[in-house]
């Protein structure tokens, strides 16, 4: 049982929690662009912790808006900062569905990654794997990391990932998508291995 001391401590740190929570949220829409990318990576930086991450639930809805934000600086951070909410962002589905889109390559990749932590496998899975066919190898990157930690629930994405570890121009898709294999379906793995060996 907590002691009065105790009690009043935590009252005071939370009573700091949410002031800093709400200027940052405030911050998002301030006209200077490197003024609400730091507001975006700050809430990212409050999600961190763990213990706090159910309060910082609360500046999702600024966050959705900021996912349009004319600055793919400040896209990118609010992408990021719902990639650490994680579950607690479920609100924020559509918007990154709709981001997966997005024209800068640096945030469909952190979009990729988010909805991955946001959304159930079941339903990001049928989402991600489009994107491992991106032009850009940073996406394709980031998309193969998510459906890594999805492991068993990517299996509708082993296919591709063969094609992409055996063929793609870029070496570290290559890599990504053999440890991704090894993670989602091991006996692939030795596949590859033994085919990249016999060339």
């Amino acid at each position: 049982m907590l002691g009065p001391i105790t009690k009043v401590f935590n009252s005071i740190v939370y009573r700091k929690f949410n002031r800093e929570l709400w200027d940052q949220i405030t911050k998002l829409q301030d006209p200077s662009e490197e003024v609400r990318s730091k507001a975006a990576n700050s809430l990212e930086n409050m999600a961190a912790r763990e213990t706090m991450r159910a309060k910082v639930k609360n500046a999702v809805p600024a966050l959705i808006k900021t996912l349009k934000d004319s600055s793919p600086k400040v896209r990118y951070e609010a992408a990021n900062a719902l990639r650490t909410i994680g579950s607690y962002a479920k609100d924020a589905i559509p918007a990154l569905t709709e981001s997966l889109k997005d024209k800068d390559e640096h945030v469909r990749a952190i979009t990729a990654l988010a909805l991955g932590y946001v959304e159930h496998p079941i339903t990001s899975v049928p989402k991600l794997i489009p994107l491992l066919n991106d032009p850009s190898p940073g996406v394709r990157v980031l998309t193969i990391v998510a459906l890594k930690e999805l492991q068993k629930f990517a299996k509708d994405a082993v296919p591709i990932l063969k094609t992409l570890a055996l063929n793609d121009p870029d070496n570290q898709v290559k890599y990504w998508a053999e440890i991704a294999l090894g993670k989602i379906d091991p006996p692939q793995v030795d596949e590859v291995t033994l085919i990249i060996k016999s060339r």
